[in-house]
């Protein structure tokens, strides 16, 4: 029950980031074996915010809100 919490919170946190203009991906963010950094970047002028799918919901929740605070 509370993993579908999450998953709820997760998909609505994302629809405010889309609201704001900020396309979310959830990307395995690993080249060549190194694991990448989470992060914000433009991209053919829009912004996208890649997150690493492996982590945790709680955890991308928590960066999520970060990358939402204004």
């Amino acid at each position: 029950m509370k993993k579908r919490k999450d998953h709820n919170n997760l998909k609505d946190l994302i629809l405010r980031a889309r609201a704001k203009g900020i396309q979310v991906r959830l990307e395995r963010l690993e080249a060549s074996g190194i694991r990448l950094r989470d992060g914000m970047c433009l991209l053919k002028g829009e912004k996208s915010l890649f997150l690493d799918k492996r982590r945790p919901s709680k955890e991308l929740m928590i960066l999520l809100r970060e990358y939402l605070k204004d």
